[in-house]
């Protein structure tokens, strides 16, 4: 394994590089967790495969920031990965925000994706928090409702921005059962590092593009081949995946049953298919 550092404007990028081949990179989701795919079952399945690169993206945990935190920023920030590994091109693979952060990428830098797989992308536009935060809330057990508003309470009582910080990591964590299909509670990931202020900051501008018909076209013309991998039970509505595949012509859209927002945690053996079958990796 090799260590990724990549300096930008605002930042300096730190990630890891593993395996050898086409170069792969994993983009994390949020806005504002940290690279919890490199250090997932995905990239052990990619790495005798792949080069495998990873890192955390602006502003969370190894890559420290005082911003700005906006989607064309950590464009910029993946040009300049891409750069530094001297690829001409590359494959990406995008969960939630980062499946976002993909298509923006695509629309500026076309010619340097050779494939793009899309997990549990995040929404291209506003309109879809409403049905979102609907699901959670109605996945909530009394425990976590407690919990949480235990944590509201203690936000509401104190201004020490250390402290505030955690409490918010605590209360996303906290809600993370929630993301994954109801039957796999026990699934849910950990999330020991996040990043509110990056989290609002990204999150704010993410859906500007998608209103814009010059943005959509750019995409569209891209052609790129595209592979959309969505659970049926995650809380981010369906109606998300239809705007991607809207705009992305080469793209197929695949749901998996019994799955919410993590599916390599949920349905890791329909994944691993899926995921070998379009980037044509043998087994």
């Amino acid at each position: 394994m090799n260590t990724l550092t990549v300096t930008t404007e605002g930042t300096t990028l730190t990630g890891q590089v593993r395996g050898s081949g086409p170069v792969v990179v994993l983009l994390h989701g949020g806005p504002g967790c940290y690279d919890y795919l490199g250090e997932s079952v995905l990239a052990d399945w990619l790495i005798p495969f792949r080069t495998v690169v990873s890192y955390d993206q602006r502003g969370c945990r190894h890559s420290p920031s005082a911003g700005p935190f906006t989607l064309d920023d950590n464009v910029t920030d993946l040009e300049a990965v891409r750069k530094a590994l001297g690829a001409e091109q590359f494959e990406l693979i995008g969960h939630s925000a980062g499946a976002a952060l993909a298509v923006h990428y695509l629309r500026q830098y076309p010619k340097g994706v050779r494939r793009a797989v899309l997990l549990s992308p995040a929404a291209l536009r506003d309109g879809w928090r409403a049905t979102f935060n609907r699901t959670l809330e109605s996945r909530m057990t009394d425990d976590q409702r407690r919990a949480v508003d235990e944590i509201d309470r203690a936000l509401a009582s104190t201004e020490a921005a250390e402290e505030r910080s955690e409490l918010y990591r605590r209360r996303f964590e906290l809600m993370l059962p929630c993301y994954v299909d109801p039957s796999r509670r026990d699934r849910a990931p950990r999330m020991p590092h996040f990043n509110r202020a990056v989290n609002i900051s990204a999150s704010a501008n993410a859906g500007a593009g998608f209103l814009d018909a010059t943005w959509r076209d750019a995409v569209r013309r891209s052609a790129c081949p595209a592979c959309i991998i969505h659970g049926r039970s995650d809380p981010v509505p369906l109606s998300v995946v239809q705007d991607y595949g809207a705009i992305l012509p080469a793209a197929t859209i695949h749901l998996l049953d019994s799955c919410g927002h993590f599916p390599w945690l949920e349905e890791p053996d329909a994944l691993r298919r899926l995921l070998f079958a379009f980037l044509g990796v043998p087994g």
